[in-house]
C-alpha cells in the first residue's frame, strides 16, 4: 500500500525545498526523493574552500582572548578586522604547508615589501607615481571577469604626508649615499605653476622603525607628485610595509600593505607601470613582496 505524506514548507524555502527534490512522475507509484549532490571537478575549489574556512574559524574561536586581542590591534594597522587579518594570514600558511600559527606584529602584517641593493657604486630609485587623476579598475560585485574603470581624482593640497614601517640594513658610501624618502612634483600658487623636491633621510636602528614626515609645500594646490624611496650608494636591504600617502584626510598610497609591489597598474592613462617601479638604477636590485 503506498503511503501519503504532506509537506508544507515554509513559504521562504519553499523555492530550496523544489529544488532539493527529484519527482519521479507515473501513472501508478509516483514518488519524490532528494537530489544527489554530483560533486564534479570545478566544484572541487568550492568545497575546499569551504572546510578551510571551518578549519580556520575552528582556529580562531580556540585562541585566547589576549591573542585574539592581539589579532585585533594588528589588524587595525593595515584597515582589517582581526579575523579578516588571522584568515589572511593563516590561509596562506595553510596553503604553502607552513607549520603552526604566527604571532602577530604591529609593524607588519601578511606580505611585506622587500628591496635588496647588492652594490653601492651607483643610483638606485624605487617610484610610486601619483598623477592628479587617473583612473582603476574595480572588479563588478556579482560580475566576474568583469571590470569598470573608476576615476580617481588627486588634487592635493599641502601637506603630503608620508608614513610607514621599515627594517633597513645598509652600508653606506661616506660623503655620497642618500638612503632615504623623496617627494617632487609640480604645484601652483597664484596661478604660477612651480616644480617642489624634498629628501628626507632613513635613520638605520635596530629591528623595525615608523618613519613619519609632512612633505609641506606652499602652495594653493599640487597637479601631480612621486614619491620615491632612494638608495644611492647604499648597500643592503630595505623592509617595508604599511605605507601610507596621506594628504586631505585620505590615504591614497597604491597598495598601502605592499601585497603586491611588483604588479602592473590598472591605470588607462598611464602604461607599463608597476605599484612600485624602479628608476634610474644600474644597480642588481631585487624587489618583492614576500611573506616573512
Amino acid at each position: 500500500m503506498s503511503k501519503a505524506v504532506d509537506y508544507n514548507p515554509e513559504e521562504s524555502l519553499e523555492e530550496l525545498f523544489l529544488k532539493s527534490i527529484k519527482v519521479k512522475r507515473k501513472l501508478y507509484d509516483a514518488s519524490m526523493d532528494r537530489k544527489n549532490i554530483v560533486w564534479r571537478k570545478r566544484n572541487y575549489e568550492v568545497l575546499t574552500e569551504q572546510s578551510e574556512l571551518s578549519a580556520i574559524s575552528l582556529l580562531w574561536n580556540n585562541l585566547t582572548t589576549t591573542k585574539k586581542a592581539r589579532w585585533e590591534s594588528a589588524g587595525v594597522v593595515c584597515g582589517l578586522t582581526g579575523y579578516q587579518l588571522f584568515v589572511q594570514d593563516t590561509s596562506y600558511r595553510l596553503e604553502n604547508n607552513l607549520p603552526g600559527l604566527i604571532y602577530p606584529s604591529l609593524y607588519h602584517q601578511y606580505k611585506i615589501a622587500r628591496v635588496i641593493f647588492d652594490n653601492n657604486d651607483d643610483y638606485g630609485l624605487l617610484r610610486q607615481y601619483h598623477p592628479n587623476y587617473y583612473y582603476l579598475w574595480v572588479d563588478n560585485v556579482g560580475q566576474k571577469n568583469a571590470r569598470t574603470p573608476v576615476r580617481i581624482d588627486e588634487d592635493a593640497t599641502s601637506p603630503i604626508t608620508i608614513s610607514f614601517y621599515y627594517y633597513a640594513e645598509v652600508e653606506e658610501y661616506p660623503g655620497a649615499s642618500v638612503f632615504g624618502v623623496q617627494v617632487q612634483g609640480w604645484a601652483s600658487k597664484d596661478d604660477v605653476d612651480f616644480p617642489f623636491d624634498e629628501t628626507v633621510n632613513l635613520e638605520q636602528k635596530t629591528g623595525w622603525c615608523f618613519f613619519t614626515y609632512d612633505f609641506v609645500i606652499d602652495c594653493d594646490f599640487v597637479y601631480s607628485y612621486v614619491v620615491d624611496l632612494r638608495f644611492d650608494y647604499v648597500k643592503g636591504v630595505l623592509k617595508f610595509d604599511n605605507f601610507s600617502v596621506e594628504h586631505d584626510g585620505e590615504n591614497y598610497a597604491i597598495d598601502p600593505n605592499c601585497d603586491n609591489i611588483n604588479e602592473i597598474l590598472q591605470y588607462t592613462n598611464l602604461n607599463n607601470l608597476e605599484n612600485w617601479t624602479l628608476i634610474m638604477t644600474y644597480q642588481d636590485i631585487v624587489k618583492e613582496s614576500i611573506y616573512p
